[in-house]
């Protein structure tokens, strides 16, 4: 299961990050290499939702390397981003979906959430 770490703000399961609304990435952290969004990762997009009912979608994911980042996740651990194409409102607490680009199935909720 796919666990949330959000932008530079760092983040994760344990409760709501705090991230500058300039954040331009989202990470979500994969704890196997045996599922899809490993093998598939262009297929995959994440949907970030507001409070306020605000959503965003990200661009494709791509794998980055993160081992040191501000996380408790180790380099066995898989990360993936996806690229915001717009700022993030101030004031809100998101929470994050892992979505497909090419299908119209609801996205699936991710653990953790932030907030701007």
């Amino acid at each position: 299961m796919p666990i949330l770490a959000a932008g530079c703000g760092g983040g994760g399961g344990s409760g709501p990050a705090t991230v500058p609304t300039t954040t331009s990435t989202i990470e979500v952290v994969d704890d196997g290499d045996q599922d899809q969004l490993y093998s598939l990762t262009p297929q995959f997009d994440l949907h970030v939702t507001g409070s306020g009912g605000y959503v965003a979608i990200t661009s494709s994911l791509v794998e980055v390397q993160d081992p040191t980042g501000l996380h408790p996740y180790g380099a066995s651990w898989f990360f993936f981003e996806g690229t915001l194409s717009q700022n993030l409102a101030a004031g809100q607490t998101y929470s994050v979906s892992l979505g497909t680009t090419n299908s119209s199935c609801t996205p699936l909720a991710v653990m953790g959430t932030f907030s701007t």
